[in-house]
């Protein structure tokens, strides 16, 4: 379940104007435009493209092998996500999403943790791409609740590389940010097929992972929550690292620093993407919109990891393009 969304819970009581006010007040990014990588022109030549979908999904190409984090395209409304209203894959988002990024054959799905707006599309992505569903044994259980093969899912092995073309994957063991409200789905494990529709609640976290992405033009992190290990990226390297910053804001100043040089600094990387802080409830395929500052004002999250790169002659802080791929590595 979505840590950014579960404070809304004690503010629905507080209703009215004031609650619709504060769902509208959203912080303006756009002066962080300066910092929004170029389209990729269709010259040839070898590169790794990147494509932002929404929230922690990514499409990652080299023009031979395509791979993707997530896979999400249903956008669940606020009340559905705060409440038991079952909810399933919206299959005309995923079908225009994935015709949208070009997504038409994919190596992997690679959600970074099992909460429904990681891993609820992800079975129904791989079906559609040809994909290999690749993640923890709850995000195996969400396949085989969504109908795939057996034979198209498979459960990582914590460190171990998999190769998909010429990219190699590898899976660190990292944790979620905490939750506002409590830590919920936090640790919890499926056991058994979950066959949607059900309740946002019903996809646990299921372990977190940082998910390693090393080609011979470069190699990438995606962090897809704001959560860390200590050392546990110590021994990677990274040149660029797509950092959610999701919930950042709330955690204070003090961890803001540690999940920075937790992740980004262990990993010497030279360029920082932030992922994750847009409004996974706003319409699917329509305009990134930040979310709400009443539940996670992303706009100080942005202001810390410009003031590093400021501050750092050896690190950018980039932007990828809405729903257009840009070169990955500076």
């Amino acid at each position: 379940m979505l840590a950014v969304l579960s404070a809304a819970v004690v503010l629905v009581a507080g209703g009215g104007a004031w609650l619709a006010w504060g769902l509208r007040d959203r912080p303006d990014l756009s002066r962080y435009d300066r910092y929004l990588l170029p389209v990729a022109n269709p010259a040839p030549g070898p590169r790794v493209t990147a494509t932002f979908l929404g929230v922690a999904t990514v499409l990652f190409s080299d023009g031979e092998t395509a791979i993707m984090t997530d896979g999400f395209f249903t956008r669940v409304g606020l009340i559905e996500a705060l409440t038991d209203a079952p909810v399933a894959p919206d299959l005309t988002a995923i079908e225009r999403g994935l015709a949208r990024a070009g997504a038409t054959r994919l190596a992997a799905v690679l959600p970074v943790h099992s909460h429904y707006d990681h891993a609820m599309d992800a079975p129904e992505v791989a079906r559609r791409t040809g994909a290999l569903l690749v993640g923890s044994r709850t995000t195996a259980w969400i396949g085989r609740g969504g109908g795939l093969a057996e034979e198209r899912i498979r459960v990582v092995e914590p460190g171990v590389p998999a190769r998909f073309g010429a990219f190699t994957v590898t899976h660190v063991p990292s944790r979620h940010v905490a939750l506002p409200l409590g830590q919920g789905s936090l640790g919890v494990e499926l056991q058994a097929p979950l066959v949607p529709p059900a309740p946002v609640r019903a996809w646990p976290e299921g372990g977190t992972w940082s998910i390693l992405i090393e080609h011979p033009l470069g190699s990438a992190l995606v962090q897809g929550s704001a959560g860390f290990v200590e050392g546990a990226l110590e021994p990677y390297a990274a040149d660029v690292v797509l950092l959610g910053v999701g919930g950042l804001a709330r955690q204070g100043e003090a961890y803001t620093e540690r999940y920075f040089r937790e992740v980004v600094e262990a990993l010497g990387a030279r360029r920082v993407i932030p992922i994750h802080f847009d409004d996974l409830t706003a319409q699917s395929g329509g305009p990134l919109v930040p979310m709400p500052r009443l539940l996670d004002d992303v706009s100080r999250s942005f202001a810390f990891l410009e003031a590093r790169a400021e501050a750092d002659p050896g690190l950018e802080l980039a932007l990828l393009p809405w729903w257009e791929p840009a070169v990955l590595f500076p």
